[in-house]
């Protein structure tokens, strides 16, 4: 999860094209493979758009990001803070659920109004 909201937080900053391989280089752990499958999901969902070349057998051989869409920008805004991650991560974890990006976008809005002490 922690890669999908550098992903989208990551689109959300840039005015321009990125390439899979930003965050295949950022962290070691993130393979080829994984990144562009991720990308591949957040723009089938809706939250992004990119595109995709298929070459020698790979799906992801080449992915450029080059936009959030509205869903995606909103998704931005309740992932942006550290605090409020960090206590969806504490409390997902608790659960010892992995969970959908909707549940998680939900979840960290209502993280983030708790903290600010309002109803959500």
């Amino acid at each position: 999860m922690d890669l999908v909201r550098r992903i989208i937080l990551d689109v959300a900053d840039t005015n321009s094209n990125l390439s899979a391989k930003h965050w295949e280089e950022e962290a070691d752990k993130n393979s080829h493979k994984k990144v562009g499958y991720h990308i591949w999901l957040l723009n089938d969902a809706g939250y992004l758009n990119a595109s995709f070349m298929n070459a020698d057998n790979d799906p992801y051989y080449e992915v450029t990001v080059s936009e959030l869409t509205w869903e995606g920008q909103d998704l931005a805004d309740s992932l942006r803070s550290q605090k409020v991650w960090d206590e969806v991560k504490r409390r997902l974890s608790e659960l010892g659920i992995d969970a959908a990006i909707s549940v998680v976008k939900s979840l960290a809005i209502k993280v983030a109004s708790e903290q600010l002490g309002i109803s959500a």
